[in-house]
C-alpha cells in the first residue's frame, strides 16, 4: 500500500503544478474593439497578452467568434485604457501605442530581435518615438539621444539645457514629454 501512495502523491503534485502553471499563464479577455480598414468599429473582447500586443490582436466578437488580426489587416484595436494602431511612418508590420498623445506625443512599439551569430537568444525589444504635431517621428535610441532630442525640441531651450546637463535623459523620457507639453500649453495661453 505504501508503494502505491508515494507514486500517487507525486502524480497529484505534478497535476496540481501543471494546473497552476496553466492558470498563471492564461490570458484573460477584456472588453475591447477592433477598427477595420474601412473605419468600422467592431465591439467585443480582446485577449491581451503583453508579449504579443504589438504583433497580433486576438478578438472575440459579440457572437463569440474568435479571430486573430495582424497589423496589415486592421487599422487598430483597443480596450478602455489602451489603443494600438498601425502607422506607416513608424512601421507597417507592427502595432504602436501612443503612451502620450499631445503636442509632443510619445509612441512605443517593439520589434523582433533575431539571434545573433552563434547565439540562440531572440525576443522583442521596445522602441520609442516622439512626434511633434508639425514634424516627422523621431526614433529614440540611447546612443545619440541627447543630440537628437535637443535638435528636435530646440524651441524649448530650458528643457534642452536640462537634457544637455544630464538632469533628464533617456530613462526620464516620460518626464521630458510631460515638461515639454506643459511648456507648450503655457506658451499658447
Amino acid at each position: 500500500m505504501n508503494k502505491l501512495i508515494k507514486p500517487l502523491s507525486v502524480f497529484a503534485l505534478a497535476v496540481s503544478m501543471l494546473l497552476f502553471a496553466q492558470q498563471a499563464t492564461a490570458q484573460k479577455w477584456v472588453a475591447g474593439y477592433v477598427i477595420t480598414k474601412v473605419r468600422d468599429t467592431l465591439q467585443g473582447e480582446i485577449k491581451y497578452k503583453e508579449s504579443t500586443k504589438f504583433n497580433i490582436a486576438v478578438f472575440k466578437n459579440e457572437k463569440g467568434v474568435i479571430r486573430e488580426y495582424l497589423p496589415g489587416e486592421i487599422t487598430g484595436y483597443g480596450t478602455a485604457d489602451k489603443y494600438f494602431y498601425r502607422d506607416e511612418d513608424v512601421s507597417s508590420n507592427v502595432f504602436i501605442i501612443a503612451m502620450v498623445q499631445d503636442t509632443l506625443s510619445l509612441i512605443e512599439t517593439n520589434y523582433l530581435v533575431k539571434p545573433a551569430y552563434n547565439t540562440t537568444s531572440s525576443g522583442y525589444k521596445v522602441k520609442y518615438f516622439i512626434k511633434l504635431e508639425d514634424k516627422a517621428y523621431l526614433p529614440l535610441t540611447r546612443s545619440g539621444f541627447v543630440d537628437d532630442i535637443v535638435i528636435y525640441l530646440a524651441d524649448n531651450k530650458a528643457l534642452c539645457k536640462k537634457i544637455q546637463n544630464k538632469e533628464l535623459g533617456y530613462k526620464s523620457l516620460m518626464a521630458i514629454v510631460r515638461e515639454y507639453n506643459e511648456w507648450a500649453h503655457n506658451k499658447k495661453q
